[in-house]
Order: structure tokens, then sequence, then C-alpha cells
């Protein structure tokens, strides 16, 4: 029975017909039958209302929409073919039956049946259209309910990815011939209707990395590498009609690319070998390796070329540069494929020999050292090179890389100490030293913490009158009631990144010192400040040293700056002259100290703006003793003469060296002679008694 009535033939109400009725008249009625919609058209074909299952399926699916919104989902011949069908029962009375396929998303479809048939209703012509959705046979899911293009296979099959679909059921219901390319090695197990964990678990059981996967779970990422060698990365999504689409792309160039890239940035760009942190990362790896499996000893070799700075001084960068390929070259060669080769920097290298017995140590040292130092010939020169080596026997259990470099650093400085050009193994001694060591290392940390390391004043005197000029700063510091020497933790501190709070303790104690000083009515003239290379390198040096003095009320007048010869020599010499510039351009005096023991040269002289040249103890005390030395002393002088500079003399003991010295122009000297080193107390003393006498 209808539940409701035209008006004006334009309108329709929803009805529900009952499962026995005919057609005709006004109480005609349709035959619902297996019909899950039902559609009512106007005369001219516009659709009013639905009743769908299939469109309950659809959150986004509308209720009421008209005949153009049905057929949306359609295609565009299957359109017009629904179209101009409905509109022919309506006008023609002919029925209309048809099977249409409707897109349920990217990749499946639904079969729809449609069949129309025109009724009369109240006098008017009606269309009923019903729509069903096809049952598919039973245990035919995968082809019945889910049914891909005719031309999807073609335009899959022709893209370089590999594509795989899985049903509800996870039954592979589609594969293209790429998928089954990339994982040849499993063909077998790539079928239709092969289960999905089964399949996935060939594909994954050569997996290299490790999965990664969304928040809900519907997507995850592996990668997997071929026994052909072919590098594959697998991708599965789970859509929202419950099928996995798994794609597979063949990145192996990609992670060739990436594997190069990881090279280059491991490698000295230079000479090839590993750089630094590439070998620290390796080594330590292998020697976690070994400690699990291997009981077996290994060697860690650690050298530097001698004085390869008179290289580049000499002959150019380029020669330099040529130098150190070939010693790289010879330490390549010289090693076996499983050892471990790196340029740490510099003139720096470093080589890991696993599995090296103590009893065979000697024999391939002497060999590796043998082939290192060969002569070699660069651009038409001839080169001996001198390689100075530290080694280490690593034993059972070791496993501490900075432990180890440290060792290997203790014994390369004890082949440096025998005369260089040699090897030197770590022995009991070398490790007590490395324990003593360690201990001041700890020790001056804590100190440098607590602002416990002090200083001691040297005078400086005007050889004439022995009139007080300054005073030289010595550091001092005592650990655990021992006077640790100067040269031991200041050279622990340069090794270790301690240098930069040494030195701004120091010059904070010291400028208080001569604020205190001058506030108490002594000068105590101009303070003779030792500079390490490393705080000439820090490019906050100079803006410190500046901020302290102002804070102090000081002026770059009242401190000379005094560095070591071989800081002329450093590595980072341009750096080290740029800032020697700015020191006397802020109107800081420069002293270059120990001068006549290293290789500094007289373009150096010219090159940076010394002031003042500090004659080394080891010439003055032999002064009329050593016919060389005393040559030397009196070359200084007339060095510093000629180019205007002003001259200290070091270790003064005697009137007869003092006599010399003098006689030769010498201006200022230091010793005990004079004054030995004293507290900054007595100091102050020791300058009140000279200036009142």
């Amino acid at each position: 029975m209808l539940a409701g009535a035209l008006e004006g033939g334009e309108v329709f109400m929803s009805v529900r017909l009952a499962e026995s009725t005919t057609t005709g008249g006004d109480d005609a009625a349709v035959s619902a039958g297996n019909c899950t919609s039902m559609v009512f058209a106007s005369r001219d074909g516009r659709l009013f209302y639905l009743f769908d299952e299939y469109r309950q399926r659809d959150a986004a699916a509308t209720a009421v929409f008209d005949l153009e919104a049905l057929v949306s989902h359609l295609s565009e011949a299957d359109r017009r073919s629904v179209e101009d069908n409905v509109l022919r029962c309506l006008h023609a009375g002919t029925p209309w039956r048809e099977r249409v396929h409707v897109r349920v998303d990217e990749l499946v479809e639904d079969t729809l049946l449609f069949a129309a048939e025109r009724v009369a209703l109240n006098g008017r012509y009606v269309v009923v259209l019903k729509v069903d959705i096809a049952v598919p046979a039973t245990g035919d899911e995968a082809g019945s309910v889910s049914r891909l293009k005719s031309d999807f296979s073609f335009i899959v099959d022709s893209i370089p990815a590999g594509l795989a679909i899985f049903d509800r059921r996870s039954a592979m219901v589609y594969y293209n011939s790429t998928f089954s390319t990339l994982f040849g090695h499993v063909s077998a197990h790539i079928r239709l209707g092969a289960n999905f964990v089964e399949v996935f678990n060939r594909l994954l059981e050569r997996s290299c990395d490790s999965s990664s996967r969304t928040e809900d779970d519907r997507q995850i990422l592996f990668t997997t590498r071929t026994p052909e060698g072919r590098w594959i990365r697998i991708h599965r999504k789970f859509c929202r009609n419950g099928y996995a689409v798994v794609t597979a792309f063949d990145i192996t160039e990609l992670k060739r690319a990436e594997n190069r890239l990881k090279e280059q940035a491991e490698r000295d760009a230079l000479t090839g070998l590993l750089n630094r942190g590439a070998f620290f990362e390796h080594f330590g790896k292998m020697l976690q390796c070994r400690r699990r499996a291997d009981v077996r000893h290994g060697a860690l070799v650690l050298f530097d070329l001698d004085f390869f700075k008179s290289v580049n001084d000499i002959h150019g960068h380029q020669a330099g540069d040529e130098y150190l390929v070939e010693i790289a070259e010879r330490l390549r060669s010289g090693t076996r494929r499983t050892d471990l080769t790196a340029r740490l920097g510099g003139d720096e290298f470093v080589a890991y020999l696993p599995g090296m017995a103590p009893e065979n140590l000697p024999h391939v040292m002497d060999a590796l050292h043998a082939r290192l130092t060969a002569p070699l010939r660069l651009r038409g020169k001839h080169f001996q090179p001198g390689v100075s080596m530290g080694v280490v026997l690593i034993g059972d259990g070791e496993d501490d890389v900075d432990e180890l470099m440290a060792r290997a650093d203790v014994a390369l400085f004890r082949a440096k100490q025998k005369g260089r050009n040699r090897w030197s193994n770590f022995d009991p001694e070398l490790e007590r030293q490395n324990e003593r060591r360690k201990r001041v290392l700890a020790g001056l940390r804590e100190a440098l913490a607590d602002g416990a390391v002090g200083f001691a004043l040297q005078p400086v005197v005007e050889l004439p009158g022995r009139v007080p000029v300054g005073f030289e700063v010595l550091a001092r510091w005592r650990m655990d009631g021992e006077d640790i020497p100067p040269e031991e933790f200041i050279t622990i501190a340069e090794k270790n990144g301690l240098i930069l709070d040494l030195g701004r303790l120091l010059m904070e104690k010291i400028c208080r010192w001569f604020r205190e000083t001058r506030q108490s009515g002594t000068h105590p003239g101009r303070l003779f400040v030792n500079v390490s290379p490393i705080q000439l390198k820090d490019r906050n040096f100079i803006r410190q040293a500046g901020r302290i003095l102002r804070k102090y009320g000081m002026t770059p007048d009242d401190l000379e700056v005094e560095i070591t010869e071989t800081a002329l020599l450093e590595r980072d010499m341009e750096i080290i002259g740029m800032h020697l510039k700015l020191l006397h351009r802020e109107g800081f005096r420069i002293a270059l100290d120990d001068f006549g023991t290293g290789n500094a040269s007289f373009a150096h002289l010219k090159r940076f703006p010394i002031h003042c040249l500090k004659i080394d103890r080891s010439f003055v005390r032999d002064i009329g003793r050593n016919r060389q030395n005393t040559a030397i002393a009196r070359a200084i002088l007339d060095i510093a003469h000629y180019l205007e500079m002003s001259s200290v003399a070091e270790g003064v003991e005697t009137p007869s060296q003092a006599a010399f010295l003098e006689a030769h122009g010498c201006k200022l000297a230091q010793g005990n002679l004079f004054s030995p080193a004293l507290p900054p107390e007595e100091a102050l003393e020791w300058l009140r008694e000279k200036q009142c006498s």
C-alpha cells in the first residue's frame, strides 16, 4: 500500500512497497522482491529520494540527492547509459536492466544491478528503479567483490615500482610484474591467493633495517636486501575497505649514493685514510667485538712526522701535501686490509693492528718504521722522512679508547725524548707516568675550579744599575703537599683543554696583585706574562685580556706578552700571526722567549711584531765556558741591536755572566744573581727594599 501521493506530479514521498502487489491503477504497486534500493522519479526523470543500502556503507553519502549525484560515481559512458535508459523507460515504458561497476576507491569497484520499469500511480507514470549489490559467489570473494579494471594491470605494470594488493582475508588478489621481478628469489611464494603474512615473512627474511610504523599501525616501512645485492624498500598501507596495498621500490642506487657520502664523510680528503671521527668510531666497535669474541692481542700505533713543519716552510704547502699523501700510501701498503689506518690531522697518523701477538710486535714495527722512513723523491728533490711512533699492546678486556690513546701518546713522547725517528713501546714505567698524568689532570681540574693555582714573580732588572723594571710571572701549584713543576702541569693543561681556564685565572690574579701593589704606593713595573700558543689561537683571548686589564685599572703598556719560539712554528701560524698583530695594535709589547732553542728563522722576526728577544738560560749558563754558546749569545744580542729590539738574558747566575752581557749591549736580565722567583708577598718586600735603597 502506498503511504503517500503525488502533488502536481513533482514531489514524491518515501514509500516501502508490499512484497505482493500489482502494477497499474491508483493502487498500483511494484514488488520489491530482493531489491535493496528504490528510486522514484518524476516525469522529467529527476531523482528525489533514494533508499540505498549500498550508500549506507559510505558515511559521506547523502540520503537525498538527484540522479546526477547517483551516477556521479559511474564512468562517463555508464552515466549517459543510466540517464538515457531511465528517461526511455519513463516515456516509452520499455523495461531496462543493466550491470554497472561503481568505483569504491582508487583500486576496487563494486558491481551494481540496475532495473527500471514504468508504473501508473494516481493516473501518472513513474519509474521504479531497483539498485542491487551483486551477490558474490561462495568462496570467490577475491574475484567477485573486488574487480580491477582491465586496463589497470597494463598501467601499473609500466611503473618502476612493485605493487601487490591483499583483500580483507589477507589473500593476494593482484601483483604487477615489477613486484615479482624485484623479489625473484621468492617468486614461488608470490601468487594469487597467497597469504599476506607468508609473503611478507619471505620478503623480509633478510631484512637489514628495523621497521618503523605510524601510531595507528596502518602503515609500515621495511628495507631488505636481496641475495643479488639489491636494496628494496617496502611500504604497506591498509585502506578503509580493509584491503592492504604493498608497494616496493628498488633503492639500490640510493643506498650506493648514501654509502659514497658516508665514505666521503669518513675519509680524510687529502690522503683517503679514515679521519679522526671515523677512526675512533670503528676502533671502539672493533674493541667491543674483540672483547666479546677474541682474546688475542692487538696493537695501537700513534705516530707523527719529525720536523714536518720545515717541509712546508721551505718547499711550500703543495710539497707538504704530497709528502703526507706518500706517507699515507706507505702506511696503507704496509698494513693489512683488516687493519684500521687514519690521519688524525696535520702530520699525525694512527693505526690499529688487531690480532697482534706480543712476540711479533718488534718485527712488525721495525718493518713498518723502515717502510715509512725510506727516502722519497718529490718534485725533483730528495727527502729523508723521520717518524716517531708510540705503540700500545692492547691486553685482554681493554676497551677504553681514550685510555689507550693516552698511553700511545705517552709512548710517542718517550720516542721523541730518546731522539726521535724511532718507535717506543708503552711499558710499566710509562704506565706509572700515565697514572701520574691522570692524577695531575684530575687535581688540576679541581684546583682550577677552586682557584687554587697561584704564581711566583722573578724580578727583571736593568744591568747597568740593577734597577728593577718588572717581574716575569711564573705559574705555581701544589698538589697534596707536592710542588708540581710548571712544565708538567702546563703541558697537561694544554693537551686537555684546560690552558684557557688556567691562563684566565692567572691573569685575574696577577692583575689584582698589580692593582693592590700600586694602591699601596709601590709601582711593580711591567709584568712579563707567558702565553701559550693555544691561547694565541683563541679568538676571545685578546678581548678577555683587555677586559681584565680595564677591570683592574691597567693598560697594555703594563704587560708584556711572552711567547715561545715554537709558537711561530705552529700548524696554525697564520691565525697566531694575525692575533699577534692585533695585540700589537692594542698596545701590547711582545717578547720572544727561549730564542735560539727552536727553528724560527730571521724571516719570522721580520714577519711578526716582536719587540724583545729573550736569551735562553742554556746559552747564558755557558758564557765564558763554551765558545759556541758564547758566540750564540753574542749573536742574539747583535740581532736584537740591528733589528732595534730590546733583549733580556735569562738565568744569570754569576757577575761574569752579567758583565759579559752588559758589555755586549744587553739591557735587561733576570736570574738568581739578582733574585730567585718569589711568592707575591716576598716579591713586594724585595721591590720596596730596592726602591728604598
